[in-house]
């Protein structure tokens, strides 16, 4: 069966509407967790965005170069209510339908699907990264650890395993992308041990596992795994090891 949204997403006018998504060279601030470092990666890579600052939802970090363009930041993996900012996420802002004017200038596939609180089991199921992918198109290389660190943003591919009906609502709203090739085989015990023996491990090893989410697999009943950092006591070894880690992969 095709679940269908309650609107028609399509990439041109997604970027007509915020043309700024797709300039080159931005100023942008990330939530400090591994969903806005992944993000970031991708930013870089393929827009050539530079990353001044991080916000953890009670503490923001902000470079130099984020005072000097403050009026021209973009808010990633965050939704910022702001008259001026501009910001992509994918959170639920409304509890109950009314949407403050400040979100206007805010990319969320939630608002444009006109979803709040009293429809939470409807809301964008996946991250920012995949919602950037998508409104992109790219496609990233067909190998197993860049489509498992992929995945393991926002807990994506759990999300998978347990809201299927929704998911499938959603890629069929956003078109033209291949979907059945990224989330291949992922509701599958070989897929989730490839997720504990691979993926977590690499993770570790570059520090960037802080902890477990609530989350667990259907299948091995396996805890996902979550990264938040604090910049002022993380060091720079770390990050430079994810950047290399992500360029290699998700290329």
């Amino acid at each position: 069966m095709v679940y269908f949204l309650p609107v028609e997403f399509k990439r041109k006018k997604i970027l007509s509407s915020f043309p700024w998504l797709a300039k080159k060279g931005q100023p942008f601030i990330i939530s400090a967790d591994y969903d806005g470092l992944i993000c970031a990666s991708f930013l870089h890579h393929h827009l050539g965005w530079e990353l001044v600052g991080y916000y953890n939802l009670s503490s923001l970090w902000l470079s130099e170069k984020a005072k000097i363009n403050s009026g021209n930041l973009i808010w990633v993996d965050l939704n910022i209510l702001s008259t001026q900012g501009r910001a992509i996420g994918g959170h639920i802002i409304s509890p109950n339908g009314e949407f403050p004017k400040g979100f206007k200038s805010s990319c969320n596939p939630n608002i444009m699907a006109n979803l709040n609180a009293n429809k939470f089991n409807e809301k964008f199921p996946f991250s920012t990264l995949i919602f950037l992918l998508w409104l992109h198109n790219i496609q990233i290389e067909k190998e197993l650890l860049a489509r498992m660190l992929v995945l393991h943003s926002d807990a994506s591919w759990l999300k998978y395993q347990e809201y299927g009906k929704n998911v499938n609502k959603w890629f069929s709203g956003l078109e033209n992308y291949d979907w059945k090739w990224l989330f291949q085989k992922v509701n599958s015990v070989t897929f989730e041990k490839r997720v504990d023996e691979i993926l977590y491990p690499e993770l570790k090893k570059i520090g960037a596992v802080s902890g477990m989410s609530k989350l667990s697999s259907k299948k091995l009943n396996i805890k996902s795994r979550q990264f938040q950092f604090n910049p002022d006591w993380d060091d720079d070894d770390w990050y430079n090891d994810w950047v290399e880690l992500m360029e290699d992969d998700t290329n």
